[in-house]
């Protein structure tokens, strides 16, 4: 199963060398820090680095078909 992390460097709810320790644990994991604290994954510029590697999982791992439905 694919996994995706993302986590803030500075982040001191969750801190990094944890969710390095947590990663390193599963196989098909895909691990990315970015610049932040824990708090900033949710707004501004961070916000949307998070979603946009988000998207690019999803788009990659999780296979959509589209079906054409006649009127």
């Amino acid at each position: 199963m694919p996994i995706l992390v993302i986590s803030g460097q500075n982040d001191t709810v969750i801190p990094e060398t944890a969710m390095r320790v947590a990663v390193h644990k599963m196989p098909n994991a895909r691990y990315y820090m970015l610049q932040s604290n824990h708090f900033e994954l949710c707004s501004g510029e961070v916000f949307e680095k998070n979603i946009a590697l988000q998207i690019g999982f999803l788009k990659e791992k999780v296979p959509v078909h589209l079906v054409h439905v006649a009127a």
